[in-house]
């Protein structure tokens, strides 16, 4: 019988063994998965943020070649607006000690085309399109240099649409508040930068309607006029034929 119960003790002590051997195969192989895991993981993780990090620079780099760009094109006008003013100095008299009226005129007219370009840009820059348009306005191009020319051309194209646009919503809805005089002045404004169709056929329509309310029957003829010559085929046509 002892040898029966020694069998049965060491049959017993092999399935412990074996118990214990899975339970450490499972372990080993669990802690194997999740370091594979982490390690998978921490890789993803790393090149995510390689690609943040490369995309950042890339826009930091981007932002200085165009402020840098804008600094240069900003320190060349004030170099000219210098030259300007030296020159206005110059100008101011003759060797005799007299007035040259003309070169006055001429070298004020160029430092404030410029001054008003500098403004401008600037406007632009601080987000404030509307506020651009109407200085570009006031711009006497006729006094600028090419390159001048070509900045002015650049600002119209991103300034011009949205100028109008906003306008002309600011017109009718001064309209709309019986608010005539200042409706008048925006729709006006308006009418001034793009000429795209159909704000322009819009305006002119609401421009009739706020003549008629100022009383002022030469502008809404004036108006009605430009709007059934330039748009034959507008559904407003019948509607001032009879705005009166």
């Amino acid at each position: 019988m002892n040898w029966v119960k020694r069998l049965d003790n060491q049959t017993k002590k092999r399935k412990y063994l074996w118990v214990y051997a899975g339970v450490l195969f499972l372990s080993a192989l669990a802690v194997l998965l999740l370091t594979a895991f982490s390690q998978m993981k921490l890789t993803g993780n790393v090149e995510e943020y390689k690609n943040k990090i490369k995309n950042h620079e890339n826009s930091i780099r981007d932002f200085n070649i165009s402020l840098n760009s804008a600094v240069v094109e900003r320190d060349a006008l004030k170099k000219r607006i210098k030259e300007l003013e030296t020159e206005n100095e110059a100008y101011k008299s003759t060797s005799a000690g007299t007035k040259n009226p003309y070169g006055i005129s001429k070298v004020e007219n160029i430092k404030d085309a410029y001054e008003n370009l500098l403004k401008s840009d600037s406007l632009f820059k601080n987000g404030k399109k509307v506020g651009c348009a109407q200085s570009l306005k006031n711009i006497k191009q006729e006094y600028l240099g090419e390159e001048a020319i070509k900045k002015i051309n650049k600002l119209e194209e991103a300034t011009y649409l949205p100028a109008t646009k906003y306008l002309y919503a600011k017109g009718k809805e001064e309209f709309s508040k019986g608010n005539y005089p200042q409706a008048e002045t925006d729709l006006k404004d308006s009418l001034s930068f793009d000429k795209t169709a159909y704000f322009e056929e819009n305006t002119l329509f609401y421009l009739v309607l706020v003549s008629n309310k100022l009383g002022e029957k030469e502008g809404a003829e004036k108006y009605r006029s430009m709007l059934l010559t330039k748009y034959p085929n507008s559904s407003y046509s019948s509607k001032v034929a009879s705005s009166n």
